[in-house]
């Protein structure tokens, strides 16, 4: 069987690339989404250290990155994952928040009406 490499140019060999001598285009990455990056370390901190009072914070810096991150943006920037996961983790911390906050408003509202009713 006739070698496959032997048409190759001098110094060409299976796993290299390019030729000595000979450079290779490579694209670089886009620069990241430093709203995304903001979003999802808000995000990760409302959940962690913050007991969710910074997530809103998270969402509204997430959403702005989502819009950076695009397909269509222009100029598109990379970390689009970073700002998914931002999002996602801001939003469980806003809907916790918001539990939070409906549980103490409901027992506002209980204690009221048990002061109201003379018991």
């Amino acid at each position: 069987m006739p070698d496959p490499y032997a048409s190759l140019p001098s110094g060409l060999s299976q796993g290299r690339y390019a030729a000595p001598g000979y450079a290779v285009a490579v694209r670089p990455a886009p620069p990241s989404s430093g709203l995304g990056i903001a979003g999802f370390v808000i995000g990760l901190l409302g959940l962690t250290l913050c007991g969710t009072l910074v997530s809103p914070v998270g969402l509204v810096l997430s959403i702005l990155g989502m819009r950076e991150t695009s397909p269509t943006a222009t100029p598109p920037k990379g970390g689009r994952g970073l700002t998914i996961t931002g999002l996602i983790l801001s939003i469980i911390g806003t809907v916790a928040l918001l539990l939070i906050i409906a549980y103490f408003v409901v027992m506002f509202v209980i204690a009221g009406v048990a002061a109201g009713s003379g018991y």
